[in-house]
């Protein structure tokens, strides 16, 4: 190959992803933290909540 010619290597869409980088990484990341974010929000509620609105007695006799 002559110096003239770029290499196949040094195209735009060969670079590959810089060492340690995930692609998908950032989103998992997102999800994870909204998923526990939720899970943290519905235990601070029910924590708050009056458990006796919650579960009115005889609540278990429904199944």
């Amino acid at each position: 190959m002559s110096d003239s010619q770029p290499s196949r290597e040094s195209g735009p869409g060969s670079q590959k992803p810089a060492a340690g980088r995930d692609p998908d990484r950032v989103p998992r990341q997102q999800v994870r933290g909204l998923i526990l974010l939720a899970v943290l929000l519905a235990f601070f509620a029910l924590m708050r909540a009056n458990w006796h609105a919650l579960f009115a007695p005889g609540w278990w006799r429904i199944f």
